[in-house]
């Protein structure tokens, strides 16, 4: 069983919206101690629907999209030191591809965090 698990799902919705922000993102994690503290971040700053479930295996999936200042905001309230592992501009995309992006940090910075304490 892999750390993380990222399966990207289309919705089926065919409308003109552009391909890359109709997928639904689905991650499986060992580790899913942010989930929680990550919806509340996204809920607060954005209208993406997600949905959580914990047991046998840890879930997350985000339905909507997001935009790139969006991803941006929510990196910084999930890695409080985010100047000091970005130390250039990190550039962020919108939609499942941001969320992608985000996920992943956020998975290397837990992993960080854990070998400095």
């Amino acid at each position: 069983f892999s750390d993380l698990i990222i399966n990207i799902k289309d919705t089926k919705n065919y409308s003109k919206v552009n391909n890359s922000d109709r997928l639904t993102v689905e991650v499986v994690s060992k580790d899913p101690t942010y989930f929680m503290k990550l919806t509340k971040v996204l809920t607060k700053i954005t209208n993406i629907g997600i949905e959580t479930s914990f047991g046998e295996e840890n879930k997350i999936s985000f339905y909507g999209t997001i935009s790139e200042f969006n991803i941006l905001k929510v990196a910084k309230e999930m890695m409080p030191n985010y100047y000091d592992l970005f130390v250039n501009d990190a550039k962020w995309s919108k939609g499942a591809k941001g969320i992608i992006q985000l996920i992943c940090a956020i998975e290397i910075y837990q992993q960080i965090m854990k070998r400095m304490n």
